[in-house]
């Protein structure tokens, strides 16, 4: 079995790559600079090379830094993902909802929950009126706007919501 790189030291690469700055990156982390430095030269330690340039006021990373860096990004943007899907109850509704409509869906939201008592819904207000599914963990959404790749005049299998079309998306 291979040895993977210390994990905790690769959320700090990426925390200081980031900020750029050993300071700002343990302000962030909640540790000092000193230990956030120890834990990158321990990472340049195991792969024998630099992965930052040092200047007197800012970081830069190397080239071996700069193609370490977006797999270090999807890395762990994938487990947080999968993570989240996991430790998600099966009885947890995740909703993303516009702002601007809460005030609309609050009332409906609060009325499903008195039908259906065993399902929570987990609600997150955003100001975006966009979602990816693959990328996001929720499992429904109210956007603002068209359909991808559909106009939507009074469509077949919508249901008008006011005067707007509301159309499932999948």
């Amino acid at each position: 079995m291979r040895r993977l790189p210390p994990l905790n030291a690769l959320q700090i690469f990426e925390t200081v790559a980031r900020h750029r700055s050993f300071t700002r990156a343990a302000d962030h982390l909640c540790l000092t600079q000193g230990a956030v430095s120890r834990q990158i030269i321990a990472l340049e330690d195991y792969y024998k090379f630099p992965l930052f340039k040092r200047h007197a006021k800012e970081l830069t990373l190397t080239a071996e830094g700069e193609m370490l860096l977006p797999a270090v990004k999807e890395s762990f943007a994938r487990i947080e993902e999968i993570s989240l899907r996991l430790t998600r109850q099966r009885t947890d509704l995740a909703l993303k909802v516009p702002t601007c409509v809460m005030r609309w869906m609050l009332p409906k939201i609060m009325r499903f929950q008195t039908e259906y008592p065993e399902l929570h819904v987990q609600i997150t207000t955003t100001w975006q009126h966009d979602v990816d599914f693959q990328l996001e963990p929720f499992d429904a959404a109210i956007i603002y706007g068209s359909s991808p790749g559909r106009t939507c005049s009074r469509c077949r299998s919508s249901r008008s919501v006011s005067r707007w079309c509301a159309r499932p998306i999948c």
